[in-house]
């Protein structure tokens, strides 16, 4: 399989393309080993978190809405050909390998769901051109905004 753009994934990919390649730049930007997709940290409606670990220390990120977890973990799965195994991302134009581990969650009342751990290498040489593109995706607030069309 062919690398994971993350710059070409942020501008024409789908919403979990997207989604994903603007998180792994953040997190290489922040000097994140650990990015987490977790459906099952919080219970109650919009109970998905989104972490990553920067020096040992854990941050939330803006988790998207529950139903777009399992999406993200399709996108994973594929992009890792399995889910326990390594997907090869580029920014910038380096290649770095993005290890993925995707465990099942009990989640009442009798469904299963998955959470998605993604390891990543630290690369301080690409948190400026990691913040470069990022700076072209998001707007004057510095968000960055998905169509629900995207995720359908």
């Amino acid at each position: 399989m062919p690398p994971f753009d993350l710059d070409t994934a942020a501008r024409f990919g789908t919403g979990p393309a997207r989604l994903v390649s603007l998180a792994l730049m953040m997190t290489t930007r922040d000097g994140a080993d650990r990015l987490t997709f977790d459906p099952s940290r919080r219970s109650g409606a919009g109970s998905s978190t989104v972490e990553c670990r920067i020096g040992g220390d854990w941050y939330s990120l803006v988790p998207p809405p529950d139903t777009v977890l399992p999406k993200l973990t399709r996108l994973l799965r594929e992009l890792a050909g399995g889910p326990d195994g390594r997907f090869t991302a580029r920014l910038g134009g380096h290649e770095f390998a993005v290890r993925v581990e995707i465990v099942p969650v009990p989640h009442p009342p009798s469904s299963v769901l998955e959470c998605s751990t993604l390891e990543l290498p630290v690369l301080p040489e690409l948190s400026g051109r990691a913040n470069e593109l990022l700076d072209s995706h998001f707007d004057e607030n510095g968000s960055v905004y998905f169509d629900d069309s995207e995720f359908a």
